[in-house]
């Protein structure tokens, strides 16, 4: 899925709106309704600006395949060892476990354009 937020500043102020249409009126549509928001909040003194390029953007690694290719069984097996765990404490449990591969971009009208892809996983309790 594609998610694109814009975040729209004008007089200190800052309003934000998202959406998952990438088409050109779509997109259009989504800057108005950011700058709307902008519009009806009051100015912030202490807004930073909106960031330079930077002259170089170190590459991240935050990608994992085994992350990324996690599927609901391969979490279950992960489910199942924590809980084989616990039971083996004497202690009972329960919670989630999912999993996450993206795509992030951030451009501004300054320049400034970065991308890079992550996976994470999380098991909350």
């Amino acid at each position: 899925m594609i998610e694109i937020s814009i975040r729209a500043t004008e007089g200190g102020r800052t309003g934000r709106a998202t959406t998952t249409r990438t088409d050109d009126a779509s997109l259009a549509e989504t800057a108005a309704r950011a700058f709307a928001i902008a519009r009806r909040l009051e100015p912030n003194p202490r807004l930073l600006p909106l960031p330079e390029p930077f002259p170089a953007i170190p590459e991240t690694r935050c990608w994992d395949a085994e992350t990324a290719a996690a599927d609901p069984e391969r979490r279950a097996r992960g489910v199942k060892e924590v809980v084989a765990i616990a039971s083996e404490a004497g202690l009972s449990v329960a919670g989630s476990f999912t999993t996450d591969d993206r795509f992030e971009a951030i451009g501004n009208s300054r320049g400034l354009f970065a991308y890079g892809q992550y996976t994470s996983s999380v098991l909350s309790n």
